[in-house]
Formats: C-alpha cells, sequence, structure tokens
C-alpha cells in the first residue's frame, strides 16, 4: 500500500519480469517504424551525349546550375541549366564552346569563372548575360587550372604542379582584361573541390559534384547514367534546421522522468524511433527539477537547463516538468508563467519551443479528483492553451501500467508512451 499526494492509498502489484516483457512488446508497438528517408528525388535531367561532367556551380538569383564537363567534339564544355522559378524543374539553356577540359566553375557579378586545361588560357571568364565568353588569363607554362574560387574581389585560380607557380590571385573586374595580383609557389597541385556524399541516396551514376540550397539539392553524376538530380532533404522532424549545420538537434528539458539514467527515457526512445544519423538528442534533463526558479528543494530549475544546453546549439528544446513544481505546492499560474519565460528565451536564440503536459501522479494516476488532481489539471490546461500544437501531451491516457509502484516515475511502458506521444508532435510530416 502506499500513500499518494491524494490522500488516498493505492494497491498495486509491482511488475515484475512478465511486466518487463509486457512492457518490451508495447515499446515495439509503439515505436516500430521505417528508418527515416532523408532525401527524395524530385526531377532528372540527363546530359547531352558525350558530356562527362567535371564541375558545377549554382546561380540560384538567375536560376541557373553550370556545368563544367570534360573536352568534347559533340557538345559545349560549359553547360547553363535553366532549374525554372521553382528549382526543381531542371531543362538545358545554352552552353558554350571552351575547347578544353572546363575542371572548375566559380560564380560571381554575372560572370562564370572557369579554370580550364587550355594551356593559352587556364582562366576562362563567361559572361552569363551574354551567354558569350568575354576574357581569359594565361598563366605561364602548360599545367591545367584546377580550381577557380572567388573571395571578395580576388578570384584565386589553383593549377597543377609544374615549374611554374600553382596558385594565382588575379583581378578580375574587368573580365576583358584580367590582372595578376600575386602568384605563389605550391608543394603540390591544388586540389579540386571535395565532394561530399549524401547520406542514404541510391545514385544512377558516380557522383561528381553536387550543389544545395535550403532543402534542394542538385546532384551531377557521371556516366553509366550522366544526369542531374534534383534532389530534396526530407527533415526528420518537425522543426527546423535553425543553424543550417545538417543535424537537426532536439534539447530535452526536465526532470527525473526525462532524465537519462538507469533505463532509456523518451529522449532516447524518441531518437531510436526516427533513426536518422541527423537527429542528435542533447538530455539536461535532472531529477528532482523544477520549471519554476529557485527550485526550493533541489539544485537543478528550467532556468539553469536552458542555459546548459542553449550552448549546445539545439534547433528546438523540449520542456517537461511540473512533479516536482506540484510538490512545492507551485501554483498552475506560476508554473505556466515559468514555461512563458523559458519560451521567450528560446526564442531569443532562435530556437524552437514545446512544452509537455504535467504527468498525473499518486491518487490522479487512478483518476482521482482531489486537490492536486484539479492543480495538475488546471496547469495543463494553461499549457495546451498557451502552446496549442507544440504540446506534448504526457498527462492523457497515462495510467497505472505506465508507473512504477511510487506512483511518480514512468516505466518502460510510460517512457515508451511518452515516445509516441512526442513522435506525434515531434516527429517527420
Amino acid at each position: 500500500m502506499a500513500d499518494d499526494s491524494d490522500g488516498r492509498a493505492v494497491s498495486r502489484a509491482a511488475w515484475g519480469p512478465e511486466g518487463a516483457v509486457l512492457a518490451g512488446l508495447l515499446l515495439a508497438v509503439a515505436l516500430a517504424s521505417p528508418a527515416h528517408a532523408l532525401h527524395q528525388r524530385v526531377a532528372a535531367l540527363a546530359l547531352p551525349s558525350g558530356s562527362i561532367p567535371t564541375s558545377s556551380a549554382l546561380d540560384a538569383p538567375r536560376e541557373l546550375l553550370l556545368i563544367g564537363t570534360t573536352e568534347a567534339a559533340a557538345a559545349p564544355e560549359m553547360l547553363a541549366i535553366d532549374l525554372g522559378a521553382t528549382l526543381r524543374a531542371p531543362r538545358f539553356a545554352w552552353g558554350v564552346e571552351i575547347g578544353a577540359t572546363v575542371h572548375d566553375v566559380a560564380v560571381a557579378d554575372g560572370l562564370a569563372l572557369l579554370a580550364t586545361s587550355d594551356d593559352a588560357a587556364e582562366l576562362v571568364v563567361v559572361d552569363l548575360a551574354t551567354r558569350s565568353r568575354v576574357g581569359a588569363f594565361d598563366a605561364p607554362g602548360d599545367a591545367d587550372g584546377l580550381s577557380v574560387r572567388v573571395a571578395g574581389d580576388v578570384v584565386k585560380l589553383g593549377r597543377r604542379k609544374s615549374d611554374a607557380p600553382e596558385l594565382y590571385r588575379l583581378d578580375a573586374s574587368d573580365p576583358a582584361h584580367v590582372v595578376l595580383v600575386r602568384a605563389a609557389e605550391r608543394p603540390r597541385s591544388v586540389r579540386a573541390r571535395r565532394v561530399r556524399d549524401v547520406p542514404r541516396y541510391a545514385y544512377s551514376g558516380t557522383l561528381v559534384t553536387r550543389e544545395e540550397s535550403g532543402d534542394l539539392l542538385w546532384l551531377v553524376t557521371a556516366p553509366p547514367v550522366a544526369e542531374i538530380a534534383v534532389v530534396e532533404r526530407i527533415a526528420p522532424v518537425a522543426f527546423a534546421d535553425a543553424d543550417g549545420d545538417g543535424t537537426w538537434r532536439l534539447g530535452c528539458v526536465g526532470d527525473s522522468n526525462t532524465a537519462f539514467t538507469f533505463q532509456l527515457k523518451w529522449c532516447e526512445l524518441l531518437r531510436d524511433a526516427i533513426d536518422d544519423p541527423d537527429l542528435a538528442i542533447v538530455n539536461v534533463a535532472v531529477s528532482g527539477a523544477t520549471v519554476v526558479s529557485p527550485n526550493l528543494r533541489f539544485f537543478s530549475d528550467a532556468t539553469q537547463q536552458m542555459a546548459r544546453v542553449l550552448p549546445e546549439g539545439p534547433d528546438a528544446v523540449v520542456l517537461a516538468f511540473g512533479t516536482n513544481d506540484r510538490f512545492q505546492s507551485r501554483t498552475p499560474e506560476e508554473v505556466q508563467a515559468a514555461y512563458e519565460v523559458q519560451a521567450a528565451v528560446a526564442s531569443a536564440a532562435g530556437v524552437a519551443f514545446y512544452a509537455a503536459t504535467t504527468p498525473p501522479l499518486g491518487g490522479c494516476i487512478a483518476g482521482g479528483a482531489g486537490l492536486p488532481c484539479q492543480r495538475i489539471a488546471q496547469q495543463n490546461a494553461l499549457l495546451r492553451a498557451a502552446f496549442g500544437e507544440r504540446v506534448l501531451e504526457f498527462f492523457d491516457g497515462f495510467g497505472t501500467p505506465h508507473f512504477y509502484p511510487d506512483d511518480i516515475h514512468l516505466n518502460v511502458a510510460g517512457q515508451a508512451l511518452r515516445a509516441e506521444r512526442a513522435l506525434g508532435v515531434l516527429g517527420p510530416r
């Protein structure tokens, strides 16, 4: 018999081995889901026959993707692909004959800058408005131009290792008269840009280069399938990658029912359910913590935990408190106000904010209607009204099978149900 906070005795057998097995089954049923698909192919365009791509550059304002290719007899070595207003509908627009292999492409101020194998023009300048070659730079010797970068007003041309300098800083403000600013020796060839792989995406050919903007990627592949594929990145979660680092990072802020200790808690179960390498969990929850500051009995509260989690760069945070606030006789209005304070902190940091309702405890688990249960119901109603679709429901539907005999802490089945509720709000749309 255990005396709960509602002043009524609740009798319940502790979960034994059979209960643990049942909890495991509940977990498997609740969270079974296939691995999340990170990228979705939305369009593709085959390159002209004989074109073997080597490089690319995106000119988003002009809705153009520029492709450099090896020297070809039947097609121009610089291809301009019109991506359309949505950037999802590629079609061949025009091309410029270079007469040499284009090893790299850069775009700046309406110009395409090409690093080429032409012994007399290791840098070729193309005007995107007139669609014509308007200038060039001839470096000494016959080593190929391998890379081209733009840094402010300076064009950096890198070459293959030779007796002549390998790195050139150029002024191309007058495209018809490219001027040497400085040349420097390098101990080896200047490397072309490395191409990052796209996780869990099946290419039709060999990935040569990729460009991206927001959630769109343009993947250029070489034979046996030479094409441009337009691929859309599908977010593994409902919130945005606020800092654009390619990882969706969720901060879990709360008390013992969120803190990662002797069993997997709902935050970790949510991560495993989504099963995405680009999803990261930062769990800073602490047992005994309160959302109201200061904590009258223990050392951790929401203000302290937010100060810990924000430097980790989360894109979203979930706050799951209320039980210890209830023990400290905080009013529903105090709890609500504390959530609002942390929501403002998250907003100022550019972080999405989610709030979880306070779980039942003691006699409330079995449907009690005493004053503590009324207070929990009141503070949950305030949270739902304030945060709407950003609320994770951790009260409704939770009952005796979800708690340990102390009627406070969630067992494996309870954590699984929390993870299921979190998946419904935070999972991919």
